[in-house]
């Protein structure tokens, strides 16, 4: 008997049964055991679901894939299609978005806890993972809104709540994006176009401002009394001169750097077992000395952290921040902030963008960028 089958994006498989047959199907076959999975009549929903299917069975036995994914001995397509809880939703998303989104796992925690807390917060007393996406309709969203807002008369404080308020959102649309929708094309996930639809609330944005200039002293004068200690000076150089993250921190290598017409440049490119963030590869440049002494102080043979566990590499450098003076949420990112402001300076805005490698050069504006003042101040990047 002839039939018809074709290979899905992970190698497996869709068939059917004979040439006739209207239903691509999907073989699993575990200890010897054969089980099939309709997966519908259209071939592109069908390989999705194949994959779907199997990336599920490889943390779940086959019991449990067999009840999800052939309830009753069939599947539902068309106009019967589910409407998915918030639990599932996640549960989908934190299996597939990896491979077919490339979304890294901090961002998928991100995105299961802004819409977790929107549930939680907008229909106490719920489990937010059993709560139907249909559930989340405008009264629980003003609720969700009203239960941070309600109380909050100091404006300062107020606008911290609604860019909190604008991250959640930000999250939670990140999970019905256009490209995530085809994630659920098995499911009824229309309600979601409300959610989409909501609006931010305006002119909240924090703008970044410059700390007093004896903490900008006071954090240079660290710097070199961390030479004695090669990785937490490397860190914090790195930080300083190049506006480095802080994985980039931490996965710096030696080939990185490079030097020409007296500057130093450390080249940031996603490789091996590294990712650079939302893609953005790119140089940035520095003082060609403070480049040398990296490169002379590091004792690492390939990476410029010898240390190769992060939070003891990273860490002592962070609570050395943190005893001269710096209180704001991640004193080594503050330092990439420092590096931008000086860029824009004594360069200007676009120089800095494309050193900080952002996407927008407003996010360089609004966010790490402050005019440094003074010969004082600007000579501290002076090496």
């Amino acid at each position: 008997m002839k039939t018809e089958s074709r290979e899905t994006r992970r190698g497996n498989r869709v068939f059917k049964k004979t040439l006739k047959s209207k239903n691509w199907m999907f073989l699993k076959t575990v200890n010897g055991k054969r089980y099939y999975f309709p997966v519908g009549k259209v071939l592109s929903d069908a390989k999705q679901s194949a994959d779907e299917i199997d990336a599920y069975s490889l943390f779940n036995s086959i019991e449990d894939t067999v009840t999800k994914f052939r309830p009753n001995g069939r599947r539902v397509f068309g106009e019967n299609k589910k409407v998915p809880t918030v639990g599932e939703i996640i549960e989908r998303f934190t299996l597939l978005a990896p491979a077919d989104l490339g979304v890294t796992d901090t961002t998928i925690a991100m995105y299961a806890r802004s819409i977790r807390v929107m549930c939680s917060r907008g229909l106490p007393g719920r489990d937010p993972d059993k709560v139907h996406l249909s559930d989340i309709n405008p009264t629980v969203v003003s609720a969700w809104k009203r239960s941070y807002i309600e109380g909050v008369s100091d404006q300062e404080k107020l606008k911290s709540v609604k860019r909190s308020l604008n991250s959640y959102l930000t999250g939670i649309k990140g999970l019905f994006s256009s490209r995530a929708l085809d994630l659920y094309h098995n499911w009824d996930v229309s309600a979601s176009e409300a959610l989409l639809a909501l609006r931010p609330y305006p002119r909240v944005k924090k703008t970044y401002r410059l700390p007093p200039v004896d903490l900008l002293t006071r954090t240079f004068d660290l710097l070199h009394s961390l030479e004695p200690n090669p990785d937490h000076y490397v860190v914090l150089a790195l930080a300083l001169h190049f506006g480095l993250r802080r994985k980039e921190l931490f996965n710096a290598r030696r080939e990185w750097v490079s030097f020409k017409d007296g500057k130093a440049s450390v080249a940031v490119f996603t490789e091996k077992d590294f990712l650079v963030k939302a893609g953005e590869d790119g140089y940035a440049q520095g003082s060609e000395k403070i480049g040398r002494k990296i490169l002379e102080l590091s004792t690492g043979f390939d990476y410029l952290v010898a240390n190769r566990y992060i939070r003891s590499a990273l860490d002592p450098v962070v609570k050395s921040l943190r005893e001269i003076g710096w209180d704001r949420g991640m004193p080594l990112h503050e330092c990439r902030k420092l590096y931008g402001s000086y860029i824009a300076s004594t360069e200007n805005l676009y120089v800095a963008q494309k050193n900080l490698r952002h996407a927008s050069p407003m996010t360089t504006n609004d966010f790490y960028t402050d005019l440094v003042k003074g010969p004082e101040v600007l000579g501290l990047w002076a090496a």
